[in-house]
């Protein structure tokens, strides 16, 4: 029985097109502020351009370096680590995707600045110093801002590969294992499987670099897109070429996003959704020997050493008259109540976002071919955050009077409180809960929902039964991911944050380049702490429990419905 088009379906996906166009059509009929923005003069297309090609070479060149980097962890943790080993593994190697990508770059200023760790190291050997006295940075070129996007979404990279290798034919594996021994099993059979997998990690990690103004902007402004948006609208007042850098960051982005598509759709990846995507992910005992153990234990330092590092690094420059510890309890007198505000803020997102992500995701989920909707709804994901930030605030900005029915006065008000700033965070991050909701549903047997809907005419019948609890696993990390990247988002937050107020991020954003190093380190730290609350269920969901592992309902089990 083919399924078919849920037209309740189709007109969520409607709507959540509908909001993300809202900034772009204000944008667009706000014709005062183009008008006005236009007596500055022309813009700089050959700059423009340049600017362009630094966001493409740097972005690319990250995700090249990060899936170097995480291939063989991945592969070690998908095929020959068991229970609680994989879940350490797979657990600390996530760890930085839920830190704020400005607190990874500054990490990487005090290993490869001026003054930095490895930069000194390096000096004694090769002469770093220039013509006035300053000592060559190695991080503040196009290649130092690879280094930290590389290190700071690596765990996509990560993940991607993990998905993949564990979907690989593991009877191949092990005869390849036993004639060839691990090292050519390695090359020979797992890397040539995996090979969509590489592309959609170089893909992903792409998209994510060049939609991030975190990272740019902590490097003393590296030219890119992201960056370029927020300077031309943020600094200068330069709508028009706001909307041009905005423009090109979107279809490098869109470009992006399509080369991911293609190779999901062309490797056949989509069957990832079904029931039998875990058909060869059955748990053997990790093979024998001293090869198999040393890369294992480089595996292991590999997926663990980026995480100790950046922890290690913003302890160590914790400097203060008081020592480490003094400097945190300095920093948190003068932010606690940001904190405690951020993360407020940062509960609202995530409740919001299940809930959005929960109607999307089961509005996917009722499609038989999801990828053109999943594009939609991935929109909100990959456009940089300067984006909708600069359309949201000149959708809510009109000149007095220009509105009927005092509707401008209205939307001044709302530009005052954190209510767009609460729903750039939603666009931006609910898609993360809405493609869990919707991977889970479509893992679940058919005849579940088959069997519910004979005994109950209600559509809603499947979550007073089995829905709810098969897809709270889903929820509950997509939701825990949303509260921590909410709290280090800075694209979107740093335009529409309300006057009065600030959060950690914002607060990080105006002190990184003049607040004493042990302050903003001190900082950095407490904005970390979100991330250590997600690795327990992360370390669970890797280790021994899974996305799906719920009890199959009664109603289930009675009645089985011929296919």
């Amino acid at each position: 029985m083919k399924r078919k088009v849920s037209i309740p379906a189709l007109l969520v996906i409607i709507c959540w097109g509908t909001l993300l166009a809202l900034p772009l059509v204000g944008l667009a009929l706000n014709n005062e502020t183009l008008a006005g923005s236009a007596e500055g003069g022309g813009v700089d297309w050959r700059g423009l351009v340049r600017v362009g090609w630094n966001s493409i070479w740097v972005c690319g060149l990250a995700a090249l370096g990060a899936t170097a980097w995480a291939l063989l962890p991945a592969l070690v943790a998908a095929s020959w680590e068991t229970g609680w080993s994989r879940g350490i593994v797979v657990d600390v190697g996530d760890a930085p995707l839920f830190v704020a990508p400005s607190v990874v770059a500054l990490a990487s200023v005090h290993l490869l600045g001026g003054q930095g760790w490895i930069t000194s190291f390096v000096a004694r050997f090769i002469p770093m110093d220039r013509p006035g006295g300053l000592r060559f940075a190695p991080i503040y070129t196009l290649w130092g801002g690879a280094f930290a996007m590389a290190w700071a979404w690596l765990p996509v990279v990560f993940l991607c590969l993990y998905t993949v290798f564990r979907r690989l034919d593991r009877h191949g594996h092990e005869v390849a294992l036993l004639e060839t021994g691990p090292v050519r099993a390695l090359l020979r059979t797992a890397i040539p499987g995996a090979g969509a997998g590489l592309l959609l990690g170089v893909a992903v990690l792409f998209l994510l670099a060049v939609a991030d103004l975190g990272v740019p902007e902590s490097l003393r402004s590296l030219p890119l897109l992201a960056r370029e948006v927020y300077v031309q609208f943020g600094v200068y007042y330069d709508t028009r070429g706001a909307l041009a850098a905005a423009l090109a960051g979107a279809l490098v982005a869109l470009g992006a996003l399509g080369v991911a598509m293609g190779v999901v759709r062309l490797a056949g990846m989509g069957s990832i959704t079904e029931m039998d995507a875990d058909a060869n992910v059955e748990e053997r005992p990790a093979p024998r020997g001293k090869t198999v153990l040393l890369l294992r234990i480089l595996a292991w330092t590999m997926a663990i050493l980026p995480t100790v590092t950046l922890v290690s690094v913003l302890f160590l420059t914790l400097r203060g008259p008081d020592g480490p510890f003094g400097v945190l309890a300095q920093t948190w007198k003068l932010t606690n109540k940001e904190f405690f505000h951020s993360m407020r803020l940062a509960g609202y997102a995530a409740a919001l976002s299940i809930l959005a992500g929960v109607i999307v995701g089961m509005a996917l989920s009722r499609f038989r071919n999801p990828w053109p909707a999943r594009t939609i709804v991935l929109l909100g994901f990959i456009l940089p955050g300067p984006i909708f930030g600069m359309g949201t605030k000149l959708g809510l900005l009109w000149p007095p009077g220009s509105l009927p029915l005092g509707a401008d006065d209205w939307l001044a008000w709302l530009d005052g409180t954190v209510v767009p700033m609460l729903l750039a965070w939603v666009v931006q991050f609910s898609p993360l809960v809405a493609l869990l909701v919707d991977l889970q549903m479509r893992r679940a047997p058919r005849e579940w929902t088959e069997a519910v809907v004979m005994e109950s005419a209600s559509i809603f019948a499947p979550f007073r039964t089995w829905c709810f609890w098969w897809i709270l696993p889903a929820v509950a990390v997509g939701g825990l991911g949303v509260f921590a990247l909410s709290l280090g988002e800075i694209g979107a937050t740093v335009l529409l944050v309300p006057p009065g107020t600030t959060t950690l991020s914002v607060r990080l954003f105006t002190l990184m380049h003049y607040a004493p190093v042990g302050q903003v380190s001190a900082l950095c730290l407490l904005m970390t702490l979100p991330a250590l609350a997600v690795l327990p269920v992360m370390f669970w969901l890797f280790s021994g429990g899974s996305l799906g592992k719920t009890p199959i309902p009664a109603v289930a089990t009675t009645q089985r419905l011929d296919p």
